[in-house]
This record gives C-alpha cells, sequence and structure tokens, in this order.
C-alpha cells in the first residue's frame, strides 16, 4: 500500500450493533444559498509547469511546490503575502514536496533523490530535516512540531507513524496489514487510513479510515464493505474525507466528529456525483473537490448544509480567462481557501487562494 492523496479507487448501510454505527447522509444534493464573495488570486510559480498548492495556515502562509525551469522537477515552496520563497534543495536532481503547514510556518511534506530515496522532511524556516530512516512521507505536522505520516518500517511494512521530539512513534495498522497517517491536531489526535480485509471477498483488501488518539485506534466505518479514507482533522474533533457506498458507486466526501464511527455523508455541489474533502477547518467548514455530470473536477466548499462549487464564485474575469478551479486543498479559520486551478485555454495550471470579503 502506499498512501495517495487522491485515490483512483475508491456500503456503508445503516446498522446498529456492535458498534452502534451509522450513516447520516444529508442529502445527494444540497440547496445552495446564494454563495459568499471571495477575492481570487493566481499564486506564482518558479517558472516551470504547476505542481500544487496544499495547506494554508491562519497567517495566511501556504505550502506547496512548485516545478523549477531548469530540471523539470517540483520544490517545496511557501507562499507568504502572494510571493513564492523556494525552499526546496538546490542540488538538481532533488525533488520535494509540502503538504501541511502550521502556525509557526514549518512546513511537512518529503525530499526523494536518486541517494536517499523518498524520505519525510520538514522545512524549518530554510532548514530542511530529514525525519525518515527509510521510504516515508509527512503529510500533517501541528503547531507543537508534531509529524504524521507513513514509513516503511523494516520487517512491519508501510505503517503510519508520529515524528516528535526526534522519535518516531508507530501508529500500528489493524492486522498484518499497511496504514498511514494523514492529518494531525494540535491535541495529537491523527487520521488517515488503514488496510483491511473485505468483510465478505477473501483475499480483497480495502481502505478504511482510522482515527489515532490516546494510544488507540478506531476504524471510522467498521462495518463499511467498501473503501473510506480520512485526509484532515481540525482542532475541534472534526475529521474528513470520503467514503465509498457500494463497489459500483462514486466516492462521496464524508465527515466524522469526535472519533465516534459515525458516517456524515457531505452533500454533493449540485449537479455533481463524485467527491472527495480534503481539509477542515474549526469551524467545520471542509474544502476538496467534486466531478461534475458534464464532465471535469471542481473544487468545493462545504458549509453547514451547503455544498458550493467554488467556480460559482470564481472571478468572471478569470473565467473569461479560462481559468476552473480544480480543486481545494486547504482551508484556514478565517474561510481562507488554497488549491489548484487550471486554464483551457493554455493548458497551464497555477495555485490560487480565495479569499473572503468578509469572514464566514
Amino acid at each position: 500500500m502506499q498512501w495517495i492523496r487522491l485515490p483512483s479507487t475508491p456500503t456503508w448501510r445503516l446498522y446498529a450493533g456492535l458498534y452502534a454505527w451509522c450513516v447520516s447522509a444529508l442529502v445527494s444534493t444540497a440547496a445552495v444559498a446564494a454563495p459568499a464573495a471571495y477575492t481570487t488570486q493566481l499564486l506564482p510559480t518558479l517558472g516551470g509547469r504547476n505542481c500544487g498548492a496544499y495547506a494554508i495556515n491562519n497567517a495566511g502562509q501556504v505550502a506547496g511546490c512548485s516545478v523549477r525551469a531548469d530540471d523539470g522537477l517540483p520544490r517545496v515552496v511557501r507562499w507568504t503575502s502572494g510571493i513564492a520563497e523556494d525552499l526546496g534543495d538546490a542540488d538538481v536532481g532533488t525533488e520535494s514536496r509540502a503538504y501541511a503547514i502550521n502556525a509557526l510556518g514549518q512546513l511537512a511534506g518529503y525530499i526523494k533523490n536518486s541517494t536517499l530515496g523518498k524520505r519525510a522532511s520538514i522545512w524549518t524556516g530554510t532548514q530542511l530535516s530529514i525525519l525518515g530512516s527509510s521510504e516515508s512521507e509527512a503529510h500533517g505536522i501541528n503547531d507543537a512540531g508534531q509529524v504524521s505520516g507513513y514509513m516503511i518500517i523494516p520487517g512491519v511494512g508501510n505503517h503510519a507513524v508520529i515524528w516528535a521530539g526526534g522519535s518516531v512513534v508507530d501508529l500500528g495498522a489493524f492486522g498484518p496489514y499497511g496504514s498511514s497517517a494523514s492529518g494531525i491536531n494540535n491535541s495529537g489526535q491523527v487520521v488517515g487510513l488503514s488496510n483491511v480485509p473485505h468483510r465478505v471477498q477473501p483475499g480483497r483488501i480495502i481502505n478504511h479510515a482510522v482515527w489515532w488518539a490516546g494510544g488507540g485506534a478506531t476504524d471510522l466505518t467498521p462495518l463499511q464493505q467498501y473503501t473510506s479514507v480520512a485526509y484532515a482533522i481540525s482542532d475541534a474533533g472534526v475529521a474528513v474525507g470520503y467514503v465509498s457506498p457500494r463497489s459500483s458507486a462514486f466516492p462521496q466526501a464524508a465527515m466524522w466528529k469526535g472519533g465516534r464511527p459515525h458516517t456524515i455523508a457531505l452533500a454533493y455541489p449540485t449537479g455533481h456525483y463524485y467527491s472527495q474533502a480534503y481539509a477542515v477547518n474549526a469551524k467545520g467548514q471542509a474544502v476538496g473537490m467534486s466531478y461534475h455530470v458534464d464532465g471535469g473536477g471542481g473544487a468545493a466548499l462545504w458549509d453547514g448544509r451547503d455544498a458550493i462549487d467554488l467556480n460559482d464564485v470564481l472571478d468572471p474575469a478569470l473565467k473569461a480567462a479560462g481559468w476552473v478551479l480544480t480543486d481545494a486543498q486547504g482551508i484556514n479559520d478565517n474561510g481562507w481557501i488554497v488549491g489548484n486551478a487550471f486554464n483551457v485555454q493554455t493548458s497551464r495550471g497555477q495555485p490560487f487562494i480565495l479569499v473572503p470579503r468578509t469572514v464566514p
């Protein structure tokens, strides 16, 4: 198993039993109030083709990566006030990506080259620290500097881990299978996934969303026969990701609260049929992506019962210039949203940031 941010393979059933688990589906499409007004900014790149923006802190700093023109490899970038700061290794042949940023502006991700392979790393200012002693990635970082991700542990396999204080903690997995940690909050609660055996198809392995806290692990969809993943967790103890209701069904963005195995299926934006939620803020606003029935993915916002296609709030001038918001990857507590855009006229990608004209 290898962790990926956009799984290409994604039922939950109403059931009351040993786990007291149930699903609370909202509605398949939402009646949406008039969307809030946003100012849209396209973030600069390092000169090559786009890589991506993945997270934003409450100061508005953005973590991600951008491809440099010299060797075509992605490098870690931190955007501050719309200015791109190249934090990637200067050596040609080394790639790096950042998936998370904390309140101190520290970034977590990985570096990869022919000497080290892929190693979980953090960037403090311009200082790079390599965390993983074997193949690994970092996916989350909290304000205390605790880092979540995965590492291949010799003799064990691919496991969710936390790096903290110079040590690594193996969070384990369900049985002899792999796992990976995604988000971590300031209480040290972690979410991610673990491989589990399919309940009715012998030999088939699927992913289940997991919540790690207090030294224990909770399967957030214990009775589900198909895939689920949790990507992020807020300081309020709200996690988001997706569930796949049937083997033949498309994923649907989902939410879990307080570590309880009670899945809240988030509504599809009107006219959409596939969704995943990647980030959530302290107010419970979640962002991600959703595919439209007419084709193509779009950045999405879930705000209470409202499911919003963020292209509906995109600056009309940018729309006319060919820009489409393809996915939203991060949202801070002020409601600022970051993600990635694509220009259908130039076939060029670029990160974006949406700033509410009034704080939601």
